[in-house]
């Protein structure tokens, strides 16, 4: 019996379509997260326990949010 012929023959598009999917969601996980991040970098340097606590709500939130 065996696999058909459709799952086992892989071309090159199919690989090309492979990578962009995987680089753009490691692109869009990277970036998703500096979009949350960098308006709140100021903070860092003036209270830094304050900033501390709101990245961390703000990564759990963003960690959470798929489930």
């Amino acid at each position: 019996m065996g696999e058909p012929a459709k799952l086992t023959h892989i071309t090159l598009w199919m690989r090309i379509k492979g990578l962009f999917c995987c680089s753009f969601i490691l692109l869009s996980a990277i970036l998703s997260s500096m979009y949350f991040l960098i308006p709140l970098l100021p903070l860092m340097f003036f209270n830094h326990i304050l900033w501390r606590r709101i990245v961390d709500r703000l990564i759990g939130f963003w960690i959470f949010m798929p489930c």
